[in-house]
């Protein structure tokens, strides 16, 4: 199993914390943030349109029962900080 990390800067547009992967046997989002995020398991994430919201200094993990190994989008309500992307593969 690697776990490798990733850093995606906040954005007030729709941006990518995961790409598809078969090989996904989970994820953690931490919202390394002063500001709100929303994540989608999908495309075009929005604060309208979204699967988990996600405060400031917050964490959501994905690694039990089902896996979703598709697409993950978000957005955050303003541009300060980033995300920390852990892929466990």
């Amino acid at each position: 199993l690697s776990a490798p990390v990733r850093r995606v800067a906040a954005s007030t547009t729709t941006v990518t914390l995961s790409s598809p992967n078969f090989h996904r046997a989970g994820f953690i989002i931490h919202n390394d943030s002063t500001d709100i995020l929303w994540i989608k398991f999908g495309p075009n994430a929005s604060s309208t349109d979204f699967s988990y919201r996600l405060n400031p200094q917050s964490s959501l993990e994905h690694r039990h029962g089902k896996v979703y190994r598709g697409i993950v989008t978000g957005v955050w309500a303003g541009t300060t900080g980033a995300a920390q992307v852990t892929e466990l593969l």
